[in-house]
C-alpha cells in the first residue's frame, strides 16, 4: 500500500539514554507485522532529528542509525528551545503529515498507519490527536502524574474544548498529535519553549471543526528525572514556569478566565517561590 510521506520530526539534546526506542519505534511504523514476520510496507515516513549540539553520546549513536535507516535525516543547530528545534525539523520536512515526538517517547505500534488511514478517509480532519500512555525510565505504566487530564497511567481522550482547554486542561498529548501540512503553513508552528497550548488554539481559530480525536492509543510519553515535567534542575524549573507563565497570559490574550485552574498554576508557581 502506498500511503503520503509522513514526516516525524525529534528534538534532542543529550539523549542519549532512551533515543534508540524512540528511533526504533519510528522506524517500526513502515512495517506491518505477524507473528514472527514482516507482511508488508504500510506507510512511508522520513524521521528529522534535530540536534541542539548534544555533548553525550547521541550524535554518535544517530550517526550509526543513518547508516541502519535511509529514512532518518539529522540536523545541527544551537540549542533555541525546543519549539525552535520543532519548526526547524518542520522547514526541512517534505512530508503531507507532521508530527512531533521527544527523543524519549516513542509510539505505539502502527500509530502512523492509523492516522494516515483516517486522514484518509476524513479530508475535512486537519489535526488528529489519539490516546497517549504515561511511562517511567524502565516504560513501565506510571500512575502518579497529578493532573485531571490522566486516570492512571492513561491520558484521557476529549474532544477539543477551547474554554476547557485554556481553564482546565487541553486534553490533548504533543507526541499523539498529527497535522496535515498546510496547518503548519496557514497558523505558523510552535514558540521557543514548544508551547502545544497556544498552537492547539490557533489551530481551532483557523479550522473550527478540524481537530479530531481517535480513540486508539498512539504513543507513550516519558517521566523521568530528566524531563522538564519532573522539575528537577533550575533550567528545567525555569522553563516549567515560563510555560506556566504563557498559559496565564494565553487565557487573557483569549479572554478567558485568568484565575482558573489552569492559569491560576502560574499564580501558584510564583508563591512558591
Amino acid at each position: 500500500m502506498i500511503t503520503p510521506l509522513v514526516s516525524i520530526v525529534t528534538p534532542v539534546l543529550n539523549g542519549e539514554r532512551y533515543i534508540r526506542q524512540c528511533l526504533d519505534s519510528v522506524a517500526a511504523q513502515q512495517f506491518l507485522f505477524l507473528p514472527g514476520q514482516v507482511v508488508g510496507v504500510v506507510s512511508t515516513l522520513e524521521h528529522i532529528v534535530v540536534d541542539g549540539i548534544s555533548s553525550d553520546g547521541t550524535m554518535a549513536i544517530l550517526a550509526d542509525y543513518q547508516q541502519k535507516y535511509s529514512h532518518l535525516k539529522i540536523a545541527c543547530e544551537p540549542a533555541r528551545g525546543v519549539g525552535a528545534a520543532v519548526n526547524t525539523g518542520f522547514e526541512i520536512a517534505k512530508g503531507s503529515v507532521l508530527g512531533w515526538i521527544d527523543s524519549d517517547d516513542y509510539y505505539e505500534p502502527g500509530a502512523i498507519q492509523t492516522v494516515v488511514d483516517y486522514f484518509t478517509a476524513h479530508p475535512e480532519a486537519m489535526l488528529v490527536y489519539g490516546g497517549c500512555k504515561i511511562v517511567n525510565d524502565l516504560g513501565q505504566p506510571f500512575t502518579e502524574f497529578p493532573v485531571p487530564a490522566a486516570e492512571g497511567s492513561r491520558f484521557i481522550i476529549k474532544p477539543f474544548d477551547e474554554r476547557e482547554a485554556i481553564e482546565e486542561w487541553a486534553y490533548i498529548v504533543f507526541c499523539a498529535a498529527f497535522y496535515r501540512r498546510e496547518v503548519i503553513e496557514a497558523v505558523g508552528g510552535f514558540n521557543d519553549l514548544g508551547n502545544d497550548l497556544d498552537f492547539w488554539v490557533r489551530v481551532n481559530r483557523k479550522y473550527p471543526g478540524g481537530m479530531h480525536m481517535i480513540s486508539q492509543t498512539l504513543t507513550n510519553w516519558r517521566l523521568h528525572r530528566g524531563g522538564i515535567s519532573m522539575k528537577r534542575s533550575p533550567r528545567e524549573a525555569g522553563i516549567r514556569l515560563d510555560r506556566l507563565k504563557q498559559d496565564y497570559f494565553l487565557a487573557a490574550k483569549y479572554g478567558y478566565n485568568v484565575l482558573a485552574p489552569r492559569p491560576r498554576r502560574y499564580l501558584e508557581a510564583l508563591k512558591e517561590g
